[in-house]
């Protein structure tokens, strides 16, 4: 008997080794690469394909053709990302839009022949940063946003950083078409000057001021303080576009921050950044200046009971809002809060001590992937908070000063957020969002779901697959659960799938045109509703449907 399941074993094994070669690589993957503006065929654009399932693997790499043919042979059946670059045109993947693109099937019956890969010319904005006296400001710190639609509601989030030269110029190439902002910070040269001259402790408001005590504010481009009043600058592909900017000095201010402690070798430090569309910025011109514990005194200088003090520094710093932190050594902790500074200032670093924001994350049995977050974002300000998951589940928000409004609620433990159940102490729930009075400790609970299932689908037109289609899965009440969209886009075959989808009842829509749309709004979605695919999703299965594009 035991020789019998012997034999059997090594047939079965004989069978598995012969079975690879049994599938001959007699596959291929050919096309055009075209200039996506004028049509025109791209010759000597490097293509390059690599498996899906190994992204950081390339297979094969191809010149085009004089013609703008590439073609590439001997392929196994499989699913293969197909990108493409040339000098004035960034690398791209075929049919990309953002974080997605078309994947090329390859196998039997599928068509991987005649393709058109249609690159986008690289777009740019340059220009230059001069003060007032038409001087160039070299080492301006010049930073570019974009216009960015693809977390569902229209952001303004960081593209680019770059610095001026000796001649005040910056240029930001190989830039998609789109809107696009610029917000300049600088230090007047002569700004260093002024800052040596100042004493540690010295009266806030001196009745003299030096001239080249100056900063310059945070400009956006067309020139103005004020980011709402910033100007988009728009580009197409292939084209560039001029936005030079003007900073004008004005007098700079100084921020003396007033540690209290009965533990007068405590240590603490205190800093500035401003939030420029969100993104925290230091102000080049700033410098902090820590000082040892001290005697109490008053702001006239006097001397007055109480504990020992230790104070904290800024100097060199233009008038605006400012996002103040203070930093704790012994043991060490971090705070924050937002403050206004219209001149000389003196504040107690108490005003940071704000109403905490924590929680606690349960994982249900899954593992806790490096850098683990849980995020808060507010889509109509744009305020983002991140939060890193500790290994015993918990979470603290160092940026505390958490506006009112309402978040919508993310655990990031891999590509999608993945909620089961949400409950929270000082705040209300809202599927997955909560709303925040703003002066009130908030305590989360997040439960991480055991189970999570799979949407494998096809999107067609006149009863032919489509490539290229946004697909969108979209929760009952959308705007609160926000976390529980899903996106994908259909690859050559018209196939596409929606993974780790949270149990519940939901609509599939595809658009042909959606990529720039705001995709999570209730207007938008109606219109794309025509042809929506309605499901409901229980724990742990795997569906299959398809979607019509005819309309």
């Amino acid at each position: 008997m035991l020789r019998r399941v012997v034999i059997l074993l090594s047939i079965i094994l004989a069978v598995l080794a012969q079975s690879p070669a049994q599938v001959k690589p007699e596959f291929r993957i050919s096309g055009t690469a075209v200039n996506s503006v004028t049509g025109q065929p791209l010759p000597r654009a490097e293509l390059s394909i690599r498996l899906s399932a190994h992204v950081n693997v390339i297979l094969q790499k191809v010149l085009t053709e004089d013609d703008g043919r590439f073609e590439f042979m001997g392929l196994l059946p499989g699913k293969y990302e197909l990108m493409a670059e040339k000098s004035g045109f960034r690398k791209q993947a075929y049919e990309g839009h953002g974080y997605y693109a078309s994947a090329i099937i390859v196998g039997q019956g599928k068509i991987s022949d005649n393709l058109v890969f249609r690159l986008h010319p690289d777009a740019w904005i340059e220009g230059t940063v001069t003060d007032a006296e038409n001087e160039a400001v070299p080492n301006a710190s010049v930073v570019l946003f974009h216009m960015d639609s693809r977390l569902g509601y229209k952001q303004i989030l960081p593209a680019a950083m770059t610095n001026s030269d000796d001649r005040g110029y910056y240029r930001f190439a190989h830039l998609e078409s789109g809107s696009y902002f610029i917000a300049v910070s600088a230090q007047p040269w002569f700004s260093s000057l002024a800052l040596s001259q100042r004493e540690v402790g010295s009266d806030l408001a001196p009745d003299e001021k030096s001239v080249v005590d100056v900063a310059f504010p945070t400009t956006y481009y067309p020139g103005v303080i004020d980011s709402s009043m910033a100007s988009p600058i728009e580009v197409s592909a292939g084209e560039g576009a001029t936005a030079s900017l003007t900073l004008v000095a004005m007098p700079a201010v100084r921020l003396l921050v007033r540690h209290t402690s009965s533990n007068p070798a405590k240590m603490r430090t205190a800093s500035l950044q401003q939030r420029v569309f969100n993104l925290p910025i230091a102000s080049p011109s700033q410098v902090t200046v820590p000082t040892a514990p001290v005697d109490a005194r008053s702001s006239q200088g006097e001397a007055q009971e109480g504990p020992a003090s230790d104070f904290t520094e800024i100097r060199g710093i233009a008038p605006g809002k400012y996002v103040l932190t203070i930093q704790s050594y012994t043991p060490p902790s971090s705070r924050s809060t937002t403050i206004e500074i219209t001149g000389n200032t003196e504040i107690d670093a108490s005003v940071a001590e704000v109403a905490p924001i924590r929680g606690t994350v349960t994982l249900n049995g899954q593992s806790l992937l490096p850098h683990a977050f849980v995020r808060l974002w507010n889509w109509h300000t744009g305020e983002i908070l991140d939060a890193e998951i500790e290994p015993n589940g918990k979470f603290e928000f160092n940026f505390a000063s958490l506006l009112p409004g309402t978040y919508s609620v993310f655990a990031m433990n891999g590509l999608y957020s993945t909620i089961g159940s949400l409950s929270a102490t000082g705040a209300k729930i809202a599927g997955q969002s909560i709303q925040v009075g703003g002066a009130t400790p908030v305590s989360l609970t997040i439960e991480m779901p055991r189970h999570l299932s799979t949407i494998d689908g096809v999107v067609t037109r006149n009863g032919q697959p489509f490539a290229g289609a946004m697909v969108i899965l979209v929760p009952d009440n959308a705007e609160s659960n926000l976390p529980m969209f899903r996106r994908d886009q259909s690859d050559s075959d018209g196939t596409f799938l929606l993974k780790d989808v949270l149990p519940g009842h939901y609509r599939i829509l595809a658009a042909d045109d959606g990529w720039d749309i705001e995709w999570a709004r209730r207007a938008v979605l109606l219109d794309h509703d025509d042809h929506a695919v309605n499901i409901t999703v229980a724990p742990n299965q795997t569906y299959q449907t398809s979607i019509n594009l005819e309309r």
